[in-house]
């Protein structure tokens, strides 16, 4: 899966694939699809602050999505780059070269018998026939890839490989955060009043407020699946820990213990769990949108 390497601090882990880190954002067949389809179409059935709020969500992850595959663009725009100097054809070389000819024999005036400048001059027009021809040749001779420039460059780079383990954290959160934001401001548009997730209060705090919305409790129904269950609390204790502890051990992760991945007491954040949050987010934002949309609408919200 990775590979620990030194750290002047710390040990990290770091996946050396290079397909690892490919696009993960995805919303074929869901109903932000839909929403987006819609809205394009310029006849949407649905709610336009909710439509507004989950266009907002839906660009922050895209966003992370391109920038957790940084990676692998900047290995295929470097592969790019040096497949074009390698096989281009510049035509100023060719007319250098015409220059060059020129005051080239002339600086052996009087030096070199005829035969020898004969022969010198016969050589170099070689030379000048073979530019033109690679001028005029499709042919790509060198071949770059993507894989070859992660291989033998930007993997190989003990900097930029240490850069990866923070660029997975970053996008681990970012996801998290878009979502947390989401699902406030969607409840938001039921009551128009200001929830906070800090609040703790029995009657007024956040759990209180978005269990009397959602019309469940933080044990069971919908509230519970998409912001008590598991896989979400555990997403919640890692990015708590990213942001408030350096990513070290936490009293809230250690109901997770064995779901974890530590080095040296620091959680480890792998190209995987990245893209597995983003598919569990994706499917709790998607029955949140779809409740509020049908209490917006006046309907009775249907098992969500």
């Amino acid at each position: 899966m990775g590979e620990n390497i030194s750290h002047p601090v710390r040990n990290v882990r770091v996946s050396e694939s290079l397909e690892h880190y490919t696009t993960f954002y995805d919303i074929k067949g869901t109903i932000f699809e839909e929403i987006y389809l819609s809205q394009k179409s310029g006849v949407s059935k649905w709610n336009t602050k909710l439509q507004m709020l989950v266009f907002d969500l839906l660009y922050g992850w895209k966003s992370t999505s391109a920038l957790f595959a940084g990676p692998i663009h900047l290995a295929g725009l470097a592969a790019i780059s040096l497949e074009f100097g390698f096989n281009s054809k510049d035509p100023e070389s060719i007319r250098d070269m015409d220059v060059f000819l020129k005051y080239f024999m002339r600086g052996f005036d009087g030096k070199l018998d005829s035969r020898c400048r004969r022969l010198v001059k016969s050589r170099l027009k070689e030379i000048r026939a073979r530019l033109d021809e690679v001028r005029t040749s499709d042919v790509v001779t060198t071949k770059v890839s993507a894989e070859d420039i992660w291989q033998k460059g930007l993997i190989a780079d003990p900097i930029y490989k240490s850069s990866l383990p923070e660029l997975q954290k970053v996008c681990f959160v970012n996801l998290y955060v878009h979502y947390e934001s989401f699902l406030v401001h969607s409840l938001k548009t039921l009551t128009g009043e200001k929830i906070n997730v800090s609040n703790k209060n029995k009657e007024t705090g956040f759990d209180a407020v978005a269990g009397r919305l959602l019309g469940s409790t933080k044990n069971k129904g919908l509230f519970h699946d998409i912001y008590y269950s598991k896989w979400i609390r555990f997403s919640r204790a890692i990015r708590n820990s990213i942001t408030h502890a350096g990513g070290r051990m936490t009293k809230e992760l250690e109901q997770f213990e064995k779901d974890l991945e530590l080095v040296d007491d620091h959680v480890q954040i792998m190209p995987g769990h990245v893209r597995t949050l983003f598919i569990t987010l994706r499917a709790a934002a998607e029955r949140l949108t779809s409740f509020v949309q049908n209490r917006l609408a006046g309907k009775r919200p249907k098992n969500c």
